[in-house]
């Protein structure tokens, strides 16, 4: 819901969804986005873990109960009633009501423009898979109310007052420095930092596509993260998984390892998200530095508003794994 009254947000949003480790439950992402600047966000969760997440990504994040009521037929968009205390304490409370026109259609569907969000710290790649749009809402945050104002003037700058979307998809390129690392097998991993990839044995999801595995679980949630790559060490895809859903990175051809790439090498890349192919893609150069390090300049060309959100990687070997450095381009 857009929320042209309030000083300092533009809009608020929620993601539910059930709990992987308690079905019964949802797992509930609300968050608030800034309307000046960097339109940095919010996010509050009802599970501390993914809230240590967002904070180890550099995002500001608090956990909180959050009362999620959500009606309607399987079928449309759904009635809501979210509350919970925001970071001041002040309670917050937002409605959302269909009445009779809950059909859900491929309007305002798709890979959502990042518009300037967060475009500092993350790439955001935000797909809808369809949506329903109603004006009956309310948001009230410490008592005061922030629902959109019945102002024919002001409802002419929004594209709509609130939607309902199905099927939403979110992954992120997050920007930072990060390590990972190779144990070899029978090896002790003990004081590595980071992310540890780990061989696995033949899958069925990458037959044919590799001729090594490597895979490394996120404690404390059922998120894998996967390398997929040639007999030679070369990077073929990248896959992260949670659950039953995948955000993936293929490159062609496939990126040379970091101590052995040559001088400059030329590469196509491809972001999907689960059965949705290259909802992002674009074009790479892969260069070796002198002192040994992979230099990695991602230029996305589809869509056409991806264009204004290159970004720049660099791998560096080192004696305890690698360290990988990711940063906007200007």
């Amino acid at each position: 819901m857009w929320t042209p009254t309030h000083p300092t947000y533009e809009s608020v949003e929620v993601m539910a969804k059930p709990h992987p480790d308690r079905p019964e439950e949802p797992l509930v992402w609300a968050f608030f986005t800034e309307r000046a600047g960097d339109k940095n966000q919010v996010h509050y969760l009802n599970d501390s873990t993914r809230v240590e997440h967002f904070e180890a990504s550099g995002g500001e994040a608090y956990y909180r109960p959050i009362d999620y009521q959500a009606e309607g037929p399987s079928t449309g968009a759904k009635d809501l009633t979210v509350s919970f205390d925001d970071r001041s304490g002040e309670p917050v409370s937002w409605t959302v009501r269909f009445g009779e026109k809950r059909a859900l259609t491929k309007r305002g569907a798709g890979l959502t423009n990042q518009s300037g969000h967060a475009a500092e710290r993350i790439f955001l790649l935000f797909y809808r898979g369809e949506n329903a749009i109603t004006t009956t809402s309310s948001l009230t945050i410490g008592g005061e109310d922030f629902s959109f104002p019945d102002d024919p003037e002001v409802k002419g700058q929004f594209p709509f007052q609130t939607a309902y979307s199905s099927d939403v998809y979110v992954a992120s390129v997050v920007y930072g420095t990060s390590r990972f690392a190779y144990p070899s097998s029978g090896r002790s991993s003990e004081g590595r930092p980071g992310r540890i990839f780990r061989p696995v044995g033949p899958s069925s999801r990458f037959s044919g596509s590799a001729a090594r595995v490597f895979e490394s679980p996120l404690a404390g949630t059922r998120d894998t993260a996967y390398l997929v790559a040639s007999e030679q060490g070369e990077l073929k895809r990248y896959e992260h998984r949670e659950g039953r859903h995948a955000f993936r990175i293929t490159f062609d051809p496939p990126l040379p390892p970091a101590g052995r790439a040559t001088r400059s090498t030329k590469h196509s890349f491809c972001m999907s998200l689960d059965s949705l192919n290259c909802v992002v893609s674009g074009t790479l150069s892969a260069n070796r530095r002198e002192e040994g390090a992979l230099s990695l300049k991602w230029r996305p060309r589809t869509p056409k508003w991806t264009r204004n959100h290159s970004f720049h990687s660099q791998v560096q070997e080192s004696p305890r794994g690698r360290k990988l450095v990711t940063e906007p381009m200007e």
